[in-house]
């Protein structure tokens, strides 16, 4: 189970404030009238899968050397 969208109504300085974690859907709440709301969920065209999958880093497949620069 992962957690990906949190809605708070009314906490400390959060006031109808929506917190997206994913990357793969789009989250938008609209108000439909003082209390109620809907919630609106859409899939991310630009996603790309497996993104931050170690395999796809390229610093994996290279050597870095570190520059050291004396002012």
């Amino acid at each position: 189970m992962e957690i990906l969208f949190i809605w708070l109504f009314d906490y400390k300085n959060f006031k109808r404030q929506g917190f997206n974690f994913s990357s793969e859907f789009i989250f938008n709440v609209t108000e439909i009238s003082d209390s109620r709301f809907r919630l609106n969920i859409s899939k991310n065209e630009q996603f790309i899968p497996n993104f931050f999958d170690k395999s796809n880093v390229l610093a994996n497949s290279l050597r870095f050397v570190p520059l050291i620069s004396v002012c």
